[in-house]
């Protein structure tokens, strides 16, 4: 088993794992151009949403920076890609770059909730929820190419 291709696979299948490697992660690279874009207007909403909490909750002060860089630098890498498509690194090495990306991502997200919530009135809590429910609908969409990529992304 691979982080790739978590699936087991029969031993006459086994020359197709590089292509299937490469089309898997192609797919997550391909899929992540939407989502980012996705993600990066709710960022915008979630951060309006709690401006009210940043006085009482200082924590959210350098999360919302850091996740918009975590965005650029994902948003760059998939430029630079798309652009030099022949100096791509191995499928492994982005797929290791990716998952750290959306796992960074993750990890905003959730301090964004624990530091937030309870600092928010009701309704903005609510409507900091909607938006979680919104990343992670899309997020099931950009990340179907790999289930452990969703599934960290996911967990926290």
């Amino acid at each position: 088993m691979d982080f790739l291709c978590p699936l087991p696979v029969e031993p006459e299948d086994c020359t197709f794992l590089p292509r299937l490697r490469e089309a898997l992660v192609m797919e997550l690279y391909r899929q992540s151009r939407v989502s980012l874009a996705c993600l990066a207007i709710l960022t915008v909403l979630m951060r309006l949403i709690v401006a009210g909490a940043v006085v009482r909750a200082e924590g959210l002060r350098w999360i919302f920076p850091v996740l918009g860089a975590t965005l650029l630098l994902r948003a760059a890498w998939i430029g630079f890609l798309a652009r030099f498509s022949r100096r791509d690194p191995s499928a492994g090495v982005r797929f290791l770059v990716f998952l750290a990306g959306s796992t960074l991502t993750s990890g905003c997200l959730v301090l964004i909730n624990l530091i937030a919530i309870p600092a928010l009135n009701v309704v903005a809590a609510a409507m900091l929820c909607i938006c979680q429910a919104g990343i992670s609908a899309t997020a099931m969409v950009g990340m179907s190419g790999s289930p452990i990529v969703y599934a960290l992304y996911m967990v926290p």
